[in-house]
């Protein structure tokens, strides 16, 4: 895929699995495909697509690792954003291997991006201060703002309200960058109420039912619909 090159990463399809890495839900993404602007990538990754931004999905030539900085140890939850951005930005493009699949193993018990707490909170809020700083850095446009505010305003709401103080701080991000339009993400029940409480109110109750076992009855819906696309695969 990278041809020789020293200069350019490479990314494949990528893919989660709950028993079997021969049954996994494959992504088809619109960065599935050659970027010559680094840059291109991530916009694209953060508004086109889910935004996976996992340091696994990329072939790596030592010269552009090194000269990204390489991978913070201190850092947990979020880490991979500030990652792929410093390495992506290190780079002179990304080159798309059309025949490969990255599968990974989802709901797995202890995973960084299963943590919760304080200080996850705190790292999820440095890692997006210092990868929106340096895509920022690198590109200050319409296009890049909107990114930065929105992953803010998304932050925003997870910090909210455990975390007043970082909920604050990610909400004047998002005034600096311009706005975010954003909104909470949830079921139809919280579509509701939205408009009627305002969302700091409806992200109070939500954490609530979290903490009252709902997110329980997600999880159990999440291994059912697991389930069922690995049984329509075999």
């Amino acid at each position: 895929a990278l041809g020789g090159s020293a200069d350019k990463l490479a990314s494949c399809r990528w893919g989660y699995f709950r028993n079997s890495p021969d049954v996994s839900h494959i992504r088809e993404e619109k960065t599935n495909r050659d970027f010559n602007n680094p840059v291109d990538w991530i916009v694209d990754s953060l508004t086109l697509d889910e935004g996976m931004m996992g340091g696994w999905m990329w072939l790596i030539p030592r010269a552009v690792f090194d000269r990204c900085g390489g991978w913070d140890e201190s850092l947990s939850l979020n880490n991979d954003f500030d990652f792929s951005i410093r390495l992506l930005l290190a780079s002179s493009g990304v080159r798309f291997a059309a025949g490969a699949i990255y599968s990974y193993r989802e709901g797995v018990s202890g995973a960084l991006s299963a943590t919760h707490g304080s200080k996850a909170m705190e790292s999820a809020f440095a890692t997006t201060e210092s990868g929106c700083a340096a895509l920022l850095a690198r590109e200050n446009s319409s296009r890049t703002r909107k990114v930065c505010a929105d992953r803010w305003r998304r932050w925003q709401y997870w910090f909210y309200p455990e975390r007043k103080d970082l909920a604050s701080r990610a909400g004047a991000h998002v005034a600096e960058l311009g706005g975010s339009d954003l909104r909470m993400e949830g079921g139809r029940l919280l579509n509701v109420l939205l408009p009627l409480m305002g969302w700091k109110a409806a992200r109070t109750l939500q954490t609530h039912a979290y903490r009252s076992g709902w997110s329980s009855v997600l999880k159990w819906k999440t291994g059912r619909r697991m389930a069922r696309i690995e049984i329509g695969a075999e």
